[in-house]
């Protein structure tokens, strides 16, 4: 499917309040930049970017910032996301965002307290693979 390997980085600013980014420095306008035709990865703080970059051609989110909720209660899940436009579906590991692959990495840091308790600090090593 692709000839050969084309890679572009690029990125927005982590906003946490919902204002719009300033004309020409959203999602939209660093994509514009990448190369047409490449296997686009998007690299996200928080997961909530995954609703804006499911309309967009990337094939794969890597995000982090919920810290795998950082206190995850058997039965009930995860207590602090710090997520506002996804639910705890996407606090951590590969989940998705319509048809788009978003892996969330739970981190090895906290939020406020350093405690965590049912969310296991991880560093992740992910090996992408062209299709057979």
């Amino acid at each position: 499917m692709y000839d050969r390997l084309r890679r572009t980085a690029g990125g927005v600013k982590f906003r946490r309040r919902r204002r719009r980014p300033p004309p020409g420095t959203g999602l939209g306008a660093a994509l514009r930049r990448a190369e047409p035709g490449g296997f686009l990865v998007g690299v996200c703080h928080s997961p909530d970017g995954a609703v804006s970059a499911a309309r967009h051609p990337i094939r794969l989110l890597l995000c982090g910032h919920t810290h795998g909720g950082q206190v995850c209660l058997p039965g009930v899940g995860p207590l602090l996301t710090e997520t506002r436009l996804v639910g705890p579906e996407l606090c951590a590991g590969l989940g998705r965002r319509g048809n788009l692959p978003v892996y969330v990495n739970r981190g090895i840091g906290w939020t406020g307290i350093p405690l965590r308790l049912g969310s296991r600090p991880e560093i992740s090593l992910l090996v992408l693979r062209r299709a057979r």
